[in-house]
C-alpha cells in the first residue's frame, strides 16, 4: 500500500519538477504552467484570454496570483502627492 504524500514541501518539490495546473478566474479555462516557467516573480498569461498571472513563492508554497492584485497591493503603499507627510 502506498502512502499518500500530504507534506507541502514534498508537493512543492513535485510542482517545481513537473509544473502546475491553474484555472483562470476570468475565462474559467484550465491550463498548465510548465516547471521551467515557475520562477518567483515571472509573469505567465492565460493561453485563452491573456489574463496575466505572476508566480509567487511564499515560504515553501508556490502560487499564481493575478498580476493586477499584486499591482494593487504595491500601490497601497505609495503616498499620493495630496497626502500630508507630517
Amino acid at each position: 500500500m502506498s502512502k499518500k504524500h500530504t507534506n507541502k514541501s514534498f508537493l512543492n518539490k513535485k510542482v517545481r519538477k513537473i509544473g502546475m495546473k491553474k484555472t483562470c478566474v476570468d475565462c474559467k479555462k484550465r491550463f498548465e504552467v510548465p516547471a521551467s516557467e515557475l520562477d518567483d516573480g515571472d509573469p505567465f498569461d492565460c493561453p485563452e484570454c491573456g489574463l496575466e498571472y505572476t508566480v509567487v513563492y511564499e515560504g515553501s508554497t508556490i502560487t499564481l496570483v493575478e498580476s493586477k492584485e499584486i499591482e494593487m497591493e504595491n500601490s497601497d503603499f505609495e503616498l499620493s502627492d495630496d497626502e500630508d507627510y507630517s
